[in-house]
């Protein structure tokens, strides 16, 4: 396996741009060789951004995500972050994304919107016993007027299990 990342100056001709309130930090392509992208259900990736960098674009460091360009619709989606840690330079972050294309990290000045709502949790059996499978459900609902992606991630042990994505309209 071999993860080839290439710099970009702009994203590719014809893709859309980001929403207007977020500011680029890094946009680069992702390829993955050696393997099809059916052997990989999700990709764990940290990465950080520079300090310096928040600091001068008035960047809330809670507002970081990284957006893949999903190449089907034509339009980023946005991956949650989970930040990791800082130290003097750099703030280190997380993200669980369900494959690689062209992909930006961003952030802005407030924390994005909520773009959905995940309701009605359910885990059956509650109380499983090994071996015996177990159906989880849950309420997911777009709270924009756009067709978005739902990046949903199956977390155990503190491993990412399985992960998919869902267009809601």
């Amino acid at each position: 396996l071999n993860v080839v990342i290439t710099s970009l100056l702009q994203a590719p001709s014809g893709a859309p741009g980001l929403a207007k309130d977020k500011t680029i930090y890094s946009l680069f392509g992702v390829n993955i060789e050696g393997t099809s992208s059916t052997d990989l259900s999700a990709a764990h990736s940290t990465f950080y951004v520079e300090k310096s960098w928040v600091t001068k674009n008035n960047i809330h460091k809670w507002s970081i995500q990284l957006n893949r360009l999903n190449e089907d619709s034509n339009s980023w989606v946005p991956f949650s972050t989970k930040r990791l840690y800082e130290t003097d330079d750099r703030i280190y972050y997380s993200v669980v994304v369900p494959g690689f294309s062209t992909v930006s990290i961003s952030g802005s000045e407030n924390l994005p919107d909520k773009i959905f709502e995940v309701s009605q949790l359910r885990i059956r059996p509650v109380i499983p016993r090994v071996g015996e499978p177990v159906t989880i459900s849950a309420t997911v609902k777009n709270l924009t007027g756009d067709n978005q992606t739902y990046p949903a991630n199956l977390w155990l042990d503190e491993t990412i299990e399985q992960s998919t994505s869902f267009d809601i309209p």
